[in-house]
């Protein structure tokens, strides 16, 4: 679930990185906020009409991850140890 709204979040963030590669040459963000995620997650659950109980369990869950890792990669890393 969190992974299609990241997904769509890169998607936005490209776009809008291309727009701005277009008007001037500056390096390509690597991450994004969590919080930032968090909040497109919850108004497209907002408008999707998710019910009062279901959006206070995943504010209460999104907020405590977001709390822990406030700024998530745009590529997965496959990290072998």
């Amino acid at each position: 679930m969190l992974q299609a709204v990241i997904s769509g979040h890169r998607h936005l963030e490209a776009r809008q990185q291309n727009n701005q590669a277009n008007k001037q040459s500056e390096p390509v963000n690597t991450s994004v906020r969590t919080q930032a995620v968090v909040d497109s997650f919850m108004r497209h659950k907002q408008y999707k009409g998710v019910k009062e109980e279901t959006t206070r369990t995943y504010k209460k869950h999104l907020h405590r991850f977001a709390k822990q890792f406030p700024v998530l990669p745009l590529e997965n890393e496959i990290k072998m140890d």
